[in-house]
């Protein structure tokens, strides 16, 4: 489960477009997301891919650049360190 300290932090949907959307992202801050729905394809400037589902807990270190494609409707909630 959740730790109760993620709820109420924040949270937010993406959809997409067609049922897939591209967003640049750069981490100013340490940042902490928990995937209630859907799945997102991470790529990082560096090239490397990383596949994040429903349910998943993941960590993205301050000054991280990376391309999140959307690929099916994300629902997530979220924390900044």
């Amino acid at each position: 489960g959740v730790d109760l300290a993620w709820r109420g932090v924040g949270a937010q949907q993406h959809s997409g477009v067609g049922g897939v959307k591209s967003v640049p992202h750069v981490a100013g801050r340490v940042m902490g997301r928990h995937v209630q729905e859907g799945k997102v394809i991470v790529t990082t400037a560096g090239g490397e891919e990383v596949e994040i589902n429903k349910g998943d807990l993941v960590l993205f270190p301050k000054g991280l650049k990376c391309r999140w494609q959307v690929v099916e409707p994300v629902r997530k909630v979220y924390r900044f360190e």
